[in-house]
This record gives structure tokens, sequence and C-alpha cells, in this order.
């Protein structure tokens, strides 16, 4: 008896001390709908690189677009095909007060006619301090499914919200249950 007592103790006392331990840490959150993407192509682009003069990049932006292309590629393998390699796609920036907007496409003069391409890139929101806010990969879509606003603005009474909007019916609801709610014919 002692002894059941002694280890269920030791067994709390495991259990309680890996419930939390000190390198556990929260998990930030990402895909965060409130955050919209900018329009990428509604300026041209200014192509970093093109001409001979000197471009000046901040390490924000830098760490910003490594942490995309390392979420979106995460091989480190160099034996890796053509199209999963950083070079074989085209980036654009844009950077909203704390937020960093990466999008990745498919760069297909890069690999060459061998390879088809059915990669539809990707779209990410950095914060400043390189935390992934948002992530779009390929065809997933940018706004949730349903309507944003429930019944086109009409605020749900807390009756709707218990049985997730059904209307509710009258019990006579027009048609006489004793014939089995066909109509009379006259």
């Amino acid at each position: 008896m002692r002894m059941t007592n002694v280890s269920l103790w030791l067994a709390a006392l495991i259990l309680v001390g890996c419930a939390r331990s000190p390198g556990s840490r929260q998990l930030p959150q990402e895909n965060d709908p409130s955050i919209a993407f900018p329009p990428f192509f509604a300026d041209s682009a200014v192509a970093v690189g093109a001409g001979q003069k000197p471009y000046e990049l901040d390490g924000t932006l830098l760490r910003a677009l490594s942490i995309a292309v390392h979420d979106f590629l995460p091989s480190d393998n160099e034996n890796r095909p053509c199209w999963m390699r950083p070079e074989a796609y085209r980036y654009r920036i844009i950077r909203q007060d704390d937020i960093i907007f990466v999008r990745i496409m498919e760069d297909p003069d890069f690999c060459g006619p061998q390879y088809i391409s059915v990669d539809t890139g990707a779209k990410y929101a950095i914060s400043t301090n390189g935390r992934i806010l948002r992530r779009v990969i390929g065809t997933e879509p940018e706004a949730p499914w349903g309507p944003s606003v429930p019944d086109a603005g009409k605020p749900r009474s807390p009756a709707e919200q218990a049985d997730g909007g059904v209307p509710t019916v009258s019990p006579d609801g027009g048609l006489s249950s004793a014939d089995g709610g066909a109509p009379h014919l006259q």
C-alpha cells in the first residue's frame, strides 16, 4: 500500500514537471485571416541586380525573405531537382509598417522546358521580428470560406448562436400535421 502511494506521488510529480518544461514555448499565431495581402502587381517592381547600380537591402527585409524561402523550400539538400531550388523562383517584397509581404513565384525560364511545373508559389506576411503571421501556399484561398459577416451584417441572437443559426419554424407552419403536411386540395 505504501509503495503504491509513493508510486502515485512520483508519477504525479513527473507529469506536473513535464506539463510545462522550461524548453517549451508558445508557437506563434500563423495564418491570421485578418491580415490581407497587398496587390503585388499593382505597381511595377524594381529588378534588383538588373542594372549596374548598387542596391541596398536592410537586414530585416533580408531576414523576412530568408524565412519565406526556407519555409517554402525547406530542404538544404544540394542534389535537389531544379524546381526545388531558390534560384528557380522570383520574389516580390512589399513592406507595410511592421509587416513584410513576400510573394514567391516560379521563374519558368530558369529550369527550361524539360521541367513541367505545377507549382503556383506562395505568399507570406512576416513581422519585422521574424514571425510568420500568415502564409498562403499554392491555390489555398486567401479569404476564409463562407460569408465574412453573418446574415449580411445582422448580429445573431444568443438562440441562433446556440443552434448554429437555424431559423425557428412556428408549430402551425401553415400546414396541418394530421395529414402529414400535404396541402389541402379544394
